[in-house]
Protein backbone atom coordinates (compact mmCIF):
# COMPACT_ATOMS: atom_id res chain seq x y z
CA UNK A 1 0.00 0.00 0.00
CA UNK A 2 1.41 3.37 -1.00
CA UNK A 3 0.44 6.23 1.31
CA UNK A 4 0.79 9.58 -0.51
CA UNK A 5 1.47 11.59 2.64
CA UNK A 6 2.47 15.05 1.42
CA UNK A 7 2.99 13.76 -2.13
CA UNK A 8 5.60 16.43 -2.85
CA UNK A 9 3.18 19.32 -2.66
CA UNK A 10 5.79 21.96 -1.90
CA UNK A 11 7.72 23.98 -4.43
CA UNK A 12 11.32 22.69 -4.64
CA UNK A 13 12.51 26.06 -3.37
CA UNK A 14 10.72 25.26 -0.10
CA UNK A 15 12.19 21.79 0.43
CA UNK A 16 14.12 21.29 3.66
CA UNK A 17 17.86 20.69 3.59
CA UNK A 18 19.31 17.20 3.83
CA UNK A 19 20.76 18.05 7.25
CA UNK A 20 17.30 19.10 8.45
CA UNK A 21 15.80 15.86 7.17
CA UNK A 22 18.47 13.75 8.86
CA UNK A 23 17.89 15.67 12.08
CA UNK A 24 14.15 15.06 11.95
CA UNK A 25 14.63 11.32 11.43
CA UNK A 26 17.27 11.07 14.15
CA UNK A 27 15.22 13.05 16.66
CA UNK A 28 12.10 10.98 15.94
CA UNK A 29 13.86 7.72 16.83
CA UNK A 30 15.18 6.52 20.18
CA UNK A 31 18.66 5.20 20.88
CA UNK A 32 17.47 1.59 20.63
CA UNK A 33 17.17 1.84 16.84
CA UNK A 34 20.10 0.90 14.58
CA UNK A 35 20.64 3.92 12.34
CA UNK A 36 22.64 3.29 9.16
CA UNK A 37 23.93 6.26 7.15
CA UNK A 38 24.92 5.80 3.52
CA UNK A 39 28.28 6.91 2.18
CA UNK A 40 28.96 10.55 1.32
CA UNK A 41 27.36 13.60 2.84
CA UNK A 42 24.47 11.76 4.48
CA UNK A 43 26.83 9.80 6.72
CA UNK A 44 28.98 12.86 7.32
CA UNK A 45 26.01 15.01 8.30
CA UNK A 46 24.67 12.27 10.56
CA UNK A 47 28.01 12.27 12.39
CA UNK A 48 27.96 16.07 12.54
CA UNK A 49 24.68 15.93 14.48
CA UNK A 50 26.45 13.92 17.17
CA UNK A 51 27.93 10.45 17.20
CA UNK A 52 26.07 7.70 18.99
CA UNK A 53 27.07 4.03 19.22
CA UNK A 54 23.84 3.00 17.48
CA UNK A 55 24.92 4.88 14.34
CA UNK A 56 26.87 3.13 11.59
CA UNK A 57 28.38 5.13 8.72
CA UNK A 58 28.84 3.25 5.45
CA UNK A 59 32.13 4.63 4.13
CA UNK A 60 33.09 4.23 0.48
CA UNK A 61 30.41 1.67 -0.41
CA UNK A 62 27.89 3.61 -2.48
CA UNK A 63 24.53 1.91 -2.76
CA UNK A 64 25.24 -0.71 -0.10
CA UNK A 65 23.65 0.86 2.99
CA UNK A 66 20.24 -0.75 2.49
CA UNK A 67 21.75 -4.21 1.97
CA UNK A 68 23.95 -3.73 5.04
CA UNK A 69 20.89 -2.66 7.02
CA UNK A 70 19.04 -5.76 5.85
CA UNK A 71 21.97 -7.93 6.92
CA UNK A 72 22.00 -6.31 10.35
CA UNK A 73 18.27 -6.94 10.73
CA UNK A 74 18.54 -10.56 9.62
CA UNK A 75 21.66 -11.18 11.72
CA UNK A 76 19.92 -9.83 14.77
CA UNK A 77 16.76 -11.82 13.97
CA UNK A 78 14.73 -8.65 14.20
CA UNK A 79 15.83 -7.95 17.78
CA UNK A 80 16.27 -4.25 16.95
CA UNK A 81 14.61 -1.87 14.55
CA UNK A 82 16.85 -0.85 11.67
CA UNK A 83 16.52 2.49 9.90
CA UNK A 84 18.60 3.17 6.79
CA UNK A 85 19.33 6.71 5.62
CA UNK A 86 19.92 6.37 1.89
CA UNK A 87 20.45 8.82 -0.95
CA UNK A 88 18.73 8.93 -4.32
CA UNK A 89 21.96 8.29 -6.20
CA UNK A 90 22.89 5.40 -3.94
CA UNK A 91 19.41 3.88 -4.13
CA UNK A 92 19.45 4.12 -7.91
CA UNK A 93 22.87 2.48 -8.06
CA UNK A 94 21.66 -0.64 -6.23
CA UNK A 95 17.92 -0.74 -6.94
CA UNK A 96 18.06 -4.52 -6.85
CA UNK A 97 18.40 -4.23 -3.09
CA UNK A 98 14.79 -3.03 -2.90
CA UNK A 99 13.67 -6.34 -4.41
CA UNK A 100 15.85 -8.31 -2.00
CA UNK A 101 14.52 -6.36 0.97
CA UNK A 102 10.95 -6.81 -0.22
CA UNK A 103 11.38 -10.56 -0.59
CA UNK A 104 13.21 -11.00 2.74
CA UNK A 105 10.44 -8.96 4.42
CA UNK A 106 12.27 -7.62 7.50
CA UNK A 107 9.44 -6.55 9.78
CA UNK A 108 11.37 -3.92 11.78
CA UNK A 109 13.05 -2.17 8.85
CA UNK A 110 12.60 1.40 7.63
CA UNK A 111 14.29 2.64 4.46
CA UNK A 112 14.50 6.43 4.19
CA UNK A 113 15.57 7.75 0.77
CA UNK A 114 16.75 11.35 1.05
CA UNK A 115 16.38 12.68 -2.48
CA UNK A 116 17.98 15.92 -3.70
CA UNK A 117 18.00 14.74 -7.33
CA UNK A 118 21.80 15.01 -7.43
CA UNK A 119 25.09 13.27 -6.74
CA UNK A 120 26.00 16.12 -4.41
CA UNK A 121 28.92 14.35 -2.76
CA UNK A 122 30.76 14.13 -6.09
CA UNK A 123 30.00 17.56 -7.51
CA UNK A 124 26.25 17.94 -7.87
CA UNK A 125 25.69 15.99 -11.07
CA UNK A 126 21.99 15.35 -11.65
CA UNK A 127 20.51 11.92 -10.98
CA UNK A 128 17.40 10.63 -12.74
CA UNK A 129 15.39 10.51 -9.51
CA UNK A 130 13.08 13.33 -10.62
CA UNK A 131 11.45 10.74 -12.88
CA UNK A 132 11.53 7.82 -10.44
CA UNK A 133 8.69 7.01 -8.04
CA UNK A 134 10.62 5.22 -5.30
CA UNK A 135 7.45 4.66 -3.24
CA UNK A 136 5.70 2.77 -6.02
CA UNK A 137 8.86 0.82 -6.87
CA UNK A 138 9.28 -0.20 -3.23
CA UNK A 139 5.70 -1.43 -2.90
CA UNK A 140 6.03 -3.33 -6.20
CA UNK A 141 9.15 -5.00 -4.75
CA UNK A 142 7.30 -6.15 -1.65
CA UNK A 143 7.65 -3.30 0.87
CA UNK A 144 4.49 -3.14 2.96
CA UNK A 145 4.10 0.63 3.00
CA UNK A 146 5.67 3.72 1.48
CA UNK A 147 5.32 7.43 2.11
CA UNK A 148 6.20 10.49 0.02
CA UNK A 149 7.05 13.64 1.99
CA UNK A 150 8.69 17.01 1.46
CA UNK A 151 8.12 18.86 4.75
CA UNK A 152 9.55 18.35 8.26
CA UNK A 153 6.23 17.71 9.97
CA UNK A 154 5.19 15.18 7.32
CA UNK A 155 8.58 13.47 7.55
CA UNK A 156 8.31 13.16 11.32
CA UNK A 157 4.82 11.68 11.07
CA UNK A 158 5.87 9.25 8.34
CA UNK A 159 8.93 8.04 10.25
CA UNK A 160 6.90 7.59 13.44
CA UNK A 161 4.33 5.52 11.56
CA UNK A 162 6.90 3.57 9.56
CA UNK A 163 8.87 2.70 12.70
CA UNK A 164 5.77 1.51 14.54
CA UNK A 165 4.21 -0.41 11.64
CA UNK A 166 5.17 -3.86 10.41
CA UNK A 167 7.70 -3.50 7.61
CA UNK A 168 9.62 -3.29 5.48
CA UNK A 169 8.60 0.33 5.00
CA UNK A 170 9.99 3.14 2.88
CA UNK A 171 9.92 6.91 3.28
CA UNK A 172 10.86 8.99 0.22
CA UNK A 173 11.71 12.56 1.21
CA UNK A 174 12.60 15.40 -1.13
CA UNK A 175 15.32 17.82 0.02
CA UNK A 176 17.21 20.74 -1.46
CA UNK A 177 20.79 20.69 -2.70
CA UNK A 178 22.69 22.27 0.15
CA UNK A 179 25.51 21.49 2.54
CA UNK A 180 28.02 23.29 4.69
CA UNK A 181 31.19 24.38 2.92
CA UNK A 182 33.21 23.14 5.90
CA UNK A 183 31.34 19.87 6.44
CA UNK A 184 33.57 17.58 8.44
CA UNK A 185 34.12 13.85 8.34
CA UNK A 186 33.66 11.25 11.08
CA UNK A 187 36.33 11.64 13.74
CA UNK A 188 36.46 7.89 14.30
CA UNK A 189 37.96 5.25 12.05
CA UNK A 190 35.57 2.82 10.34
CA UNK A 191 36.89 0.06 12.60
CA UNK A 192 36.19 2.12 15.73
CA UNK A 193 32.67 2.87 14.52
CA UNK A 194 32.09 -0.79 13.72
CA UNK A 195 33.36 -1.96 17.10
CA UNK A 196 31.19 0.54 18.98
CA UNK A 197 28.17 -0.43 16.92
CA UNK A 198 28.69 -4.15 17.46
CA UNK A 199 29.03 -3.70 21.23
CA UNK A 200 25.87 -1.59 21.30
CA UNK A 201 23.97 -4.08 19.14
CA UNK A 202 24.93 -6.99 21.38
CA UNK A 203 23.73 -5.31 24.60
Amino acid sequence: MTIPRGSFERDPAEWMTRLEAIGVVRDTLDDEVALIGTTGKIGRELFTLGHRPNQLYVVGSMGCASAIGLGIHLGGRGSRKVVVLDGDGAALMKMGSLATIGQQAPERFVHVIIDNEAHESTGGQATVSAGVDFATVAVACGYRNAWRVDAPEALRAAVEEAASTRGPNLVHVKVSISSSADLGRPGLTPVEVKDQFMRWFAD
